[in-house]
């Protein structure tokens, strides 16, 4: 915390976010400051966010309510990125940058705790997504802005305000919050969050403001480029190589944003919703699953089982497992969800394209990298043969993959054959090792006998999967009674109901 003030005396951009974070420091035990530093140094790259919601969701399992972490991306998509970056600013005590991300993560697995808060504060959260600075905006201005600095570190000074109030507010994390504790910061959320939609309006109006000058500025560069360039001194050498780098970034972004794409994180979203408690859990838990992800060699394990059974809630719920629970520090967990309700996700170069966005990113897309891509990407759009070996040079860029591919049995049989016969000889070429997990209908089995000699495989009708029918049946109808969908009034009708469900479940 010293250092902390000889920061905020050193770099005025910074100190409304060093007094903020002092401030929430101040309110934390020793060990809290301690776990607060470990919760600060992890999450900041691609699959952070994903990660530490799929934790939140965890430890709410027990809940017989939807899963809510998908109200927090918003802020935490926001207050992610801006940490990610903030320390090419504040110069004088870069840490302070990633404490505003340890901050609200450590705060909401506080708070998560008093689940009647964290509902409260979850809503909060999922309406301000909205005002909240997109980092595409402003990711190539605010090198350049001091003011557009200053504004960004005042709006996340005020987020890591807002989480101290929070803590304060329930006191000891675990314990019951009465209403008596919970009126008046009711009242705060409201002041907070008309605080914070003010700050987002104020922040956007600058940021058009700085995407104007900056416009204005590269055409006079464009102009001047040659006289200007004997005129420079070492710190302007400095600052132009900062710049350089930035735009190399932006090219190698726009060349990622040539790949076929899905929104993958929306889909498990989507997934994440549907689950109730700890729903789907159980194949993580069964024998052949944990003998396959454990085994030291590529090789594929198969998911099967009726429409309607519930396989793709069961292959998000592994997915979250193992973001939770890595196989190494060394594993990419890769995963896609094909989505009859939207035809793009269905095709094999999308799903292919898919696949290589989470494994390559601007800061892994060496110069090697860069040019094959390039070879590939700027000819037009790429077809699936041209993407294998982009996928093959992305898998090998890595010790282990694992790939988990839900649905697939959906897409046309062209496409499937395709994806099928691509992820074989990937398997069999890859200088790494290649786990790959593949749910759908019992149909898949065929298909995939054509591509792979042996396969793990288990179906949704096994003894494990019988286990989750009775739980959700049980959840769903007290959702329904207490929404006033369903109205019996008599408890022996509800059992009746639930026994009958229960028995003509067959596997679904």
């Amino acid at each position: 915390m010293d250092a902390i003030a000889v920061a905020s005396r050193q770099n005025n951009t910074a100190n409304p976010l060093s007094l903020a974070i002092r401030e929430f420091q101040g309110s934390l035990s020793r060990e809290e400051n301690a776990a607060l530093l470990t919760h600060s140094s992890t999450g900041l790259d691609a699959t952070g966010i994903l990660s530490f919601t799929a934790e939140i969701d965890r430890v709410n399992a027990n809940r017989r309510s939807r899963c809510v972490s998908s109200r927090l991306f918003g802020v935490l998509e926001s207050v992610q990125a801006f940490s990610g970056i903030a320390d090419t600013f504040i110069s004088s005590h870069s840490e302070i940058a990633a404490l505003v991300w340890g901050s609200v993560k450590f705060a909401l697995l506080a708070i998560n705790n008093v689940v009647s808060f964290f509902d409260k504060l979850s809503e909060t959260f999922l309406r301000l997504g909205s005002c909240c600075p997109r980092f595409s905006e402003y990711r190539l201005l605010f090198p350049e802005s001091t003011k557009l600095q200053n504004l960004l570190c005042s709006f996340y000074a005020s987020i890591v305000k807002f989480c101290t109030k929070a803590m304060n507010a329930i006191g000891n994390p675990g314990t019951t919050l009465t209403r008596a504790v919970w009126k008046p910061f009711e009242k705060e959320f409201a002041v907070f969050e008309c605080d914070l939609k003010k700050q987002g309006a104020e922040l956007k109006e600058e940021i058009t403001l700085a995407a104007e000058q900056a416009a204005s500025r590269e055409r006079a560069f464009g102009r001047s480029f040659r006289t200007e360039i004997r005129k420079v001194n070492q710190a302007k050498t400095e600052r132009q190589l900062k710049k350089d780098r930035a735009r190399s970034l932006a090219v190698k972004a726009k060349l990622l944003e040539r790949l076929p794409a899905y929104d993958y994180v929306g889909s498990l979203k989507r997934m994440r919703k549907k689950r109730y408690g700890s729903t789907g859990s159980w194949l993580y838990n069964t024998k052949d699953f944990n003998a396959w992800i454990t085994e030291d060699c590529s090789s594929l394990f198969c998911f099967t089982g009726i429409l309607g059974s519930g396989k793709s809630i069961v292959t998000s719920a592994t997915v979250d497992q193992l973001l939770c629970n890595p196989r190494s520090l060394d594993t990419r967990l890769v995963f896609f969800f094909c989505e009859p309700d939207f035809a793009s996700s269905m095709i094999a170069p999308v799903i292919l394209g898919s696949l290589i966005r989470q494994l390559v990113n601007i800061e892994t897309l060496d110069n090697d990298l860069e040019q094959r891509f390039k070879d590939v990407l700027e000819n037009g759009y790429p077809d699936a043969t041209d993407l294998e070996p982009l996928l093959q040079l992305a898998v090998n860029k890595n010790s282990v993959v694992t790939f988990i591919i839900d649905g697939i049995d959906a897409c046309e049989s062209t496409d499937r054959k395709l994806i099928f016969g691509i992820l074989s000889r990937i398997s069999i070429g890859a200088t790494s090792m290649v786990k790959l997990l593949i749910s759908g209908r019992e149909s898949l089995i065929n298909d995939i006998s054509k591509f792979f000699d042996t396969c793990r495989h288990i179906t949704t009708t096994c003894p494990e999967g019988q286990t989750d029918i009775p739980w959700y049946i049980d959840s769903i109808m007290k959702e329904r009674i207490e929404g006033s969908d369903l109205v019996l009034g008599d408890e022996h009708l509800e059992q009746e109901i639930k026994d009958t469900l229960i028995q003509g479940a067959n596997g679904m």
